[in-house]
């Protein structure tokens, strides 16, 4: 159940910050060949425990929610209401910091780095394939080769994207502390 709603509390209730709070749910979805596990936090939360799970949940269900027949389906279902959840309460006001939020802060951006380093050696991997079936073989086709070269690029460019951002939220937080 994804939702954001105002709310007048002004208690986080994951983290116990006094902070301006919203009603607000996150599902995460893995899926496996026939079955999908689905777990959603939701509750008063503060900016900092809303960014925390948004990105926990999401980046999960990107990853791991494709490799099931339904959870495909869910996944194309929560990610975009986990997305719009996030977006509306962007507006909340951050809560004071302790020394958590400042650990955290530190660590902010090191999973997206790891993530794209996955994707990376998946591309390169892709990318080898490619090369290994791009030679031509005695009838001179090479199409196989040229299908994982573009699939290999739609593993590089994502894995690219979320690398930047990673680097750019992990200095960021440093800067901040």
């Amino acid at each position: 159940m994804s939702y954001a709603a105002a709310t007048l509390d002004t208690t986080c209730e994951l983290c116990g910050r006094s902070a301006e709070t919203r009603q607000v749910g996150f599902t995460r979805n893995i899926g496996a060949v026939v079955l999908n596990f689905s777990k959603t936090v939701h509750g008063n939360m503060c900016r900092f425990c809303v960014e925390r799970y948004f990105w926990r949940y999401t980046l999960v269900s990107l990853l791991f929610g494709w490799w099931g027949v339904t959870s495909f389906f869910v996944t194309l279902v929560w990610v975009p209401i986990n997305v719009v959840c996030y977006l509306r309460c962007r507006g909340l006001g951050a809560p004071p910091d302790d020394a958590g939020s400042l650990a955290d802060r530190r660590r902010r951006g090191l999973g997206a780095m790891g993530c794209a380093a996955f994707l990376g050696m998946a591309a390169i991997g892709v990318a080898a394939g490619a090369w290994r079936l791009g030679a031509p073989a005695a009838d001179g086709n090479t199409t196989g080769g040229v299908i994982l070269l573009a699939l290999s690029a739609l593993f590089a460019l994502p894995a690219l994207l979320v690398f930047g951002a990673g680097v750019i939220a992990y200095a960021r937080g440093r800067s901040r502390t």
